[in-house]
This record gives C-alpha cells, sequence and structure tokens, in this order.
C-alpha cells in the first residue's frame, strides 16, 4: 500500500507452497515487467523486512508503516544507484506507480527468487472487483463445507 503524498509504503503478504524454507523477501526497482532489477529495499538490512518470516514455506506478514524519507528502508546501493535519498524514494515511487517494481520472494532451492509479484498502484475500482471478489469466494465455500457436512449426515 503506497500513499505518495504521504511518502508511506506498507507490505502486505501472504504466501505457500515454497519448495524449501524462504531466505529473503525485499523490492525489486525499476524495470519493465518481465526484466530483472536491483533490489530497492531492505528494511532495516539484507536480507528481510523487520518481521518478515524467514526459514518456513508459508505465512504471512503486515509490515508497520515505512517512512520513504527515511534511509534504513532503502539498500544503500540502490540509493547511491540513483543519486542520492530523495532521488531514490522518487524512482521507488514512480516504480511503483508505473508497475516497475516487484515483491520477490528467495528460498534455498531458488536463491534468485520462488515467488515474484509485480507490484501495481491501488486504485478504487480494482480494490472493490476484489473484495467482490474474495466475498463471492468466501461464499462459496461457505455453502460447499455446508453441502459436504449435510451428505455426511
Amino acid at each position: 500500500m503506497l500513499d505518495p503524498t504521504a511518502q508511506t509504503l506498507q507490505v502486505i503478504a501472504s504466501f505457500f507452497g515454497l519448495t524449501t524454507p524462504d531466505t529473503a523477501a525485499h523490492i525489486h526497482c525499476c524495470a519493465p515487467l518481465g526484466t530483472n532489477a536491483g533490489v530497492a529495499t531492505t528494511v532495516p538490512a539484507v536480507p528481510a523486512f523487520p518481521g518478515f518470516p524467514l526459514g518456513v514455506t508459508q505465512g504471512t506478514y503486515l509490515s508497520p508503516l515505512f517512512d520513504l524519507t527515511q534511509p534504513p528502508i532503502y539498500n544503500p546501493a540502490f540509493v547511491t544507484l540513483e543519486g542520492g535519498l530523495s532521488q531514490a524514494e522518487a524512482a521507488l515511487i514512480a516504480g511503483i506507480e508505473g508497475g516497475n517494481t516487484y515483491f520477490n520472494i528467495h528460498t534455498m532451492a531458488n536463491p534468485g527468487g520462488e515467488i515474484r509479484g509485480q507490484l501495481e498502484p491501488l486504485g478504487a475500482v480494482p480494490e472493490l472487483t476484489t473484495l467482490l471478489l474474495l466475498g463471492t469466494t468466501l461464499t462459496g465455500l461457505g455453502f460447499a463445507n455446508r453441502w459436504r457436512q449435510r451428505r455426511q449426515v
């Protein structure tokens, strides 16, 4: 969840089914879809966000609200490459808004990254659609579970 006006970022992630335990998780920036990019975030240091569940094959993560104006959120190499902290912040915000960033979870078996998800800005319409899809899915699962319970009686 990016708020470019407040200059904040919150990471919400859920993952499962990894082939081996995870070893790192961070955001890569700034390259078009399908191409590799450098590590932009390493909060507060490599390999992952603070509190991110490492050494597991499934988990969930809700980060604190990160202040994008503060150096600890960034990989120092990314700040240097971009020419300074304010440029790194601008590049990360533009990368997320332009669809040129991705979240990557690395594992023992796949040190280059096993799960890679392109980050896209959220708008009001996609959020409503996502909530509707989630509600429909949960309702369907509830009906299926109830039907199974009735069949077993």
